[in-house]
């Protein structure tokens, strides 16, 4: 086979891979840095009749992640931008809000919070110890948080936190063993199932 067939070959081949990697509004859905790695991902929301675009930046050799998000119509054009959140990111389509739970296992945070769909942050919960877990109720209407804490460093326990979309604490248990936090809210009953407890750190 002669070189020109193979430089051929070689160039359609580069550009087959070329059309196949993966894109985000444009950008690459991976891409990697000689300090980070970006991770893009965009999620349709019908109820909102937009896109949610999350890039995920984690720092090489480091538990260090910061999430920028960003609102986006299906042309592409931004309609609100949410940068540097800890996360995790949750969306919350019947509230219109975004959840950040904004872990304090890394970074020092003091609140999760609840953003609108402008960008802005609307409203602060205050963390009640060491972020273990967090998440939105079946119907996606409420928000929990569950924290690790211990009196004495040898016996775990752990904080349930549930708040509505205006931040108020619609209920708050203490578990001291693997199961459920059952309450009521605006007619309907809840249940959340929780693992056990571990010591904080």
């Amino acid at each position: 086979m002669s070189a020109r067939i193979l430089l051929a070959i070689g160039s359609l081949t580069a550009a087959l891979a070329l059309a196949a990697e993966p894109a985000v509004f444009g950008l690459p859905a991976k891409e990697e840095t000689s300090e980070m790695l970006i991770t893009r991902s965009a999620k349709h929301v019908p109820e909102w009749g937009l896109w949610l675009l999350t890039e995920k930046r984690a720092v090489k050799n480091s538990d260090h992640i910061r999430y920028f998000l960003s609102l986006r119509t299906k042309d592409g054009p931004v309609v609100a931008r949410y940068d540097s959140l800890v996360g995790p990111v949750l969306a919350s389509p019947i509230n219109r809000q975004i959840f950040s739970c904004e872990e304090n296992v890394v970074d020092q945070t003091e609140h999760a919070e609840l953003l609108d769909l402008r960008g802005n942050i609307s409203h602060r919960i205050a963390h009640q110890g060491f972020s273990r877990n967090c998440g939105l109720t079946d119907d996606k209407k409420l928000y929990w948080l569950e924290y690790s804490n211990s009196d004495d460093g040898k016996v775990a326990w752990s904080i349930i936190l549930v708040v509505d979309k205006v931040g108020q604490i619609v209920n708050k248990s203490v578990l001291k063993k693997a199961g459920s936090v059952i309450f009521a809210y605006d007619g309907k009953t809840y249940k959340l199932s929780f693992s056990t407890p571990v010591l904080p750190g």
